[in-house]
């Protein structure tokens, strides 16, 4: 009896692994035939998913410009950037950050919270002195820094970065 019910537990097994197979088969080949028809669908979705996520991320502000389009605007004005990286562990309240290379000199980019007290005061101070001090495995180093609304524009003390800078406070 028990040798009865293992046989036929091996066999409905058998025949539900197989359908499931063949299911999946169905579902692949009506993909292939449909292959535009899902790529576009694929792609309306994944830009509904991207819209919602930016319209969750900055409901206060839906018009706020990102980092990506003055970027964007830089290399359409003929600047270079090498070795561009979003800057995701941030210490500190900022929407977002990047970091990359301009010259040959690294330079930090930030769009800043200036509903945060903190980075308000920072932002004032740094417009004032266009100096940051940046405290990084516990040494505190001296940077220059750029302001431009809740953008703040950060590089080595002896770095060149023009016309970087200079296209840094004309953007609107």
């Amino acid at each position: 009896m028990k040798q009865k019910s293992l046989i036929f537990i091996l066999s409905s097994m058998l025949v539900f692994t197989l359908s499931g197979c063949s299911w999946f088969d169905r579902k692949d080949s009506s993909a292939n035939n449909n292959n535009t028809t899902n790529n576009a669908s694929e792609n309306d979705a994944s830009k509904n998913d991207a819209n919602k996520n930016n319209a969750s991320n900055n409901d206060a502000d839906k018009t706020a410009k990102t980092i990506q389009d003055m970027m964007n605007s830089f290399e359409s004005s003929g600047v270079t950037f090498g070795n561009v990286t979003p800057i995701d562990n941030m210490d500190f309240a900022a929407h977002e950050g990047r970091m990359f290379d301009v010259n040959g000199e690294r330079v930090y980019i930030y769009r800043m919270n200036l509903e945060d007290a903190q980075m308000n005061e920072l932002m004032q101070k740094a417009m004032a002195d266009k100096r940051v001090t940046v405290n990084r495995n516990g040494v505190d180093e001296e940077y220059n820094a750029l302001v431009n609304n809740d953008y703040l524009l950060v590089y080595g003390s002896n770095a060149s970065i023009a016309p970087l800078d200079e296209l840094f406070t004309q953007y609107r």
